[in-house]
């Protein structure tokens, strides 16, 4: 097994969770002397809204006596569109994604620069893969249908607009770039998208009060599931927001093939051979209280792995992912504007 820069990056994604379904008290009800507050998403058809993106990826691998480390930094910017809305309050929206920038540095690929808008200077094909997860999605759309507690339910378009994206293969072998391509597909997409939201309550909710959040993140080919189970609580709320935070592990989820067929129970690494020795993720969100989705977030996942090396022994991994998601004022003409800034840069 090859590990690259491309591949420790593969495993950094939003997480987010699914809160139960349970009867609760209305809004306005007192529980301990606090008020609870009821949080749902409340949109009407033709509401816009967008968002920036960015990410400081930092991924380390000890190697016998040998320590390689590598480093990604990017910003993206995308938007929302409300098209329909249920009776139940779920809606399907539109979602365009605008111009990705960023920084890698990496072992054998040195220091080099990324921006969607620009054509590639870099010659180097390794470093052109290596970064195109991060600039795949500009200026493609898609459309998803998001629940009342924010979760997301359902994604159409994504593997039509995304189709072919990794048909020259990827760095890291022929198994990555099938990880890849099941990434960058309607079902794919979904833990990426529900990690730009955050799961609600299914009821009111007082300060202090808490929720389960369970989320199976698929990575794509079998096997590459990883699991995310931990607890949201509402820390405040006022009249424009609502601040919560979420606390969770991350591991291996079990396969889901059928009772009796190969696969069925067991529990697999990602990729095979490698071990979470350790995954823990934090997220901190201000939600608003108008349409129950986002006005800023930040998370914050770290991972400790342990890989299968090819030349005898094991290698050690640390990844460290810092992401902020902040709500911004619509641009003139959408998020397929370049960003006003490039990563990493105030």
């Amino acid at each position: 097994m090859k590990t690259t820069p491309f591949a420790a990056c593969a495993l950094a994604a939003f997480l987010s969770g699914q809160a139960p379904a349970a009867p609760a008290p209305q809004e306005g009800m007192k529980e301990g002397g606090a008020e609870k507050v009821a949080l749902r998403l409340n949109v009407r058809k033709g509401d816009r809204f967008a968002y920036r993106l960015t990410s400081d990826l930092d991924n380390s691998t000890k190697m016998g006596q040998m320590d390689m480390g590598s480093k990604i930094q990017s910003e993206q910017v995308f938007s929302y569109t409300v098209e329909e809305v249920a009776e139940d309050g779920s809606a399907w929206v539109e979602v365009k994604f605008g111009a990705a920038r960023g920084k890698l540095t990496a072992p054998m690929l040195g220091e080099m620069e990324f921006d969607s808008t620009e054509p590639a200077e870099d010659e180097n094909p390794m470093a052109a893969m290596a970064t195109k997860p991060f600039t795949a999605l500009a200026g493609k759309a898609f459309r998803m249908r998001i629940a009342p507690s924010g979760r997301v339910e359902e994604i159409r378009g994504a593997t039509e607009a995304l189709k072919g994206l990794f048909d020259g293969g990827a760095p890291g072998g022929e198994r990555l770039a099938q990880m890849m391509k099941g990434k960058f597909t309607d079902e794919g997409m979904k833990p990426r998208m529900q990690g730009y939201l955050t799961m609600l309550p299914e009821g009111p909710v007082a300060p202090g009060g808490s929720w389960q959040v369970d989320l199976d993140f698929p990575m794509g080919g079998a096997g590459h599931d990883l699991a995310v189970r931990g607890t949201s609580t509402l820390e405040k709320a006022d009249g424009e927001a609502a601040s919560v935070a979420t606390e969770g592990t991350i591991s291996p989820a079990e396969k889901t093939a059928p009772e009796g067929k190969e696969g069925a129970g067991e529990t697999s690494a990602i990729p095979p051979g490698m071990k979470i020795e350790k995954g823990e993720i934090r997220k901190g969100a201000r939600v608003s209280r108008k349409d129950g989705l986002p006005l800023g977030m930040t998370v914050e996942v770290k991972m400790e792995l342990t890989v299968p090396n090819p030349m005898g022994g094991e290698m050690k991994m640390t990844q460290s992912t810092k992401m902020a998601l902040e709500r911004t004022a619509l641009p003139a003409e959408g998020p397929e504007n370049p960003a006003t800034r490039p990563a990493g840069k105030n």
